[in-house]
């Protein structure tokens, strides 16, 4: 029998408890649906209340933000009582409770589970990151602060199977995830993206500054431009080629490459002093970008499928010089630097509308390939034409 402090409410024909357990009773006490029905492989359809777990985003993901963040933290599980419950609002256990609180206290009060089942409805990749750390299977610097962690638990009494169900289905489909764009403005533990803010956010840098129509240079809205923008580039884009000029001197700042971890600052501010120096000197050397930030008015004209660096004026074009230029600093061991490998860049034909990227990274002359393996190809080709001879 267990007892905890609650709140109960109600939304719609659902009674719901609200309360908290540390994330040692927790992971002990409360089941995934696979551990609370031994015949789970062979449950139809219809008798799942849950999903299949995904260990390997439990490991590799989960765990190592919750080991390793001091800022750790998530939403409510849901856990399903398959069993007796009892709520005891404090109204009903005392009679001096003030004229203010007795409406308050009729909600607020003790809630017993006297047996039964304890299944996570939704949460059960939380709850076994949990219970791996708590069991000692996997060990970080915070794993002795994490079992001491309070969880946030939403109660739900089980009625039956087909109620258990809608309500799985219904939270899952409304949980709608947060876009690319959004992740890349909002995140603090993504260095990556960190750096990608600071480069166009920073009064000194290169990228900083307006349009003339008092955009910023970098569309941090969006991840596609019109060809009538205005504006440089995409955060988007400019995201993927920090990880290239990072990768090229061994350093990893994205957030899945750390874990949901924040890196250093050290290395936050090497990223960022290595990613400048490649714009930099990317806009020294690459013709259209000297253009494009010297006017911005000038950029849907570089833009067009007919100019001459039209390709640099996509943020998919973009993202393949900077992965190029990577490939050329790794298979050189550094004897084309990056300064030259823009120079030579330079003088790739990088019209939409030329023959060498029919099919490769352009299709009828006029659209972006933006597969991976369109823009792995493309950057192929420039390394190639860059340095051929090395």
């Amino acid at each position: 029998m267990t007892t905890l402090a609650a709140t109960r409410a109600k939304m719609g024909s659902t009674t719901y408890y609200l309360a908290k357990m540390k994330a040692s009773l927790l992971s002990g006490m409360v089941q995934t649906a696979r551990d609370a029905y031994p015949d789970w492989d062979n449950l139809t359809i219809e008798e799942r209340i849950q999903r299949e777990l995904n260990k390997k985003r439990v490991l590799e993901e989960i765990v190592p933000y919750l080991n390793e963040s001091e800022d750790r933290f998530f939403g409510s599980l849901i856990v399903l009582i398959d069993g007796k419950v009892d709520f005891e609002p404090i109204s009903e256990i005392t009679d001096s409770v003030p004229k203010a609180y007795e409406g308050i206290f009729a909600d607020i009060g003790a809630l017993t589970i006297a047996n039964g089942r304890l299944i996570a409805l939704d949460g059960q990749h939380r709850l076994v990151a949990l219970r791996a750390i708590v069991q000692g299977e996997v060990t970080g610097t915070l794993s002795g602060k994490v079992i001491d962690d309070e969880i946030s638990i939403v109660f739900i009494q089980f009625e039956n199977l087909e109620k258990t169900r809608r309500i799985f289905n219904k939270v899952n489909r409304y949980a709608r995830s947060t876009s690319r764009s959004d992740n890349l403005v909002l995140s603090e533990d993504d260095g990556a993206a960190y750096v990608a803010r600071r480069l166009f956010m920073d009064e000194d840098s290169i990228l900083f500054g307006e349009t003339a129509r008092g955009e910023d240079l970098v569309n941090w809205k969006n991840s596609t431009l019109s060809g009538r923008s205005q504006q440089f580039t995409t955060l988007s884009a400019l995201y993927e080629t920090v990880k290239y000029a990072c990768k090229s001197q061994g350093l990893f700042l994205d957030e899945k490459s750390n874990s949901g971890v924040r890196p250093k600052q050290e290395f936050l501010d090497q990223g960022l002093a290595i990613s400048r120096e490649w714009w930099e000197i990317a806009v020294r050397e690459i013709t259209a970008f000297q253009i494009a930030l010297g006017d911005p008015a000038l950029i849907p004209q570089l833009r067009d499928p007919s100019a001459s660096q039209s390709l640099l004026m996509k943020p998919a074009g973009q993202i393949v010089l900077f992965r190029a230029a990577n490939k050329v600093m790794s298979m050189t061991n550094g004897a084309v630097s990056i300064g030259e490998f823009f120079k030579r860049a330079n003088k790739v034909n990088w019209c939409m509308e030329s023959p060498i990227w029919d099919n490769i990274f352009v299709i009828m002359q006029s659209k972006i390939m933006t597969k991976e393996e369109n823009q792995s190809r493309s950057a192929n080709l420039v390394t190639y034409l860059v340095a051929a001879d090395e």
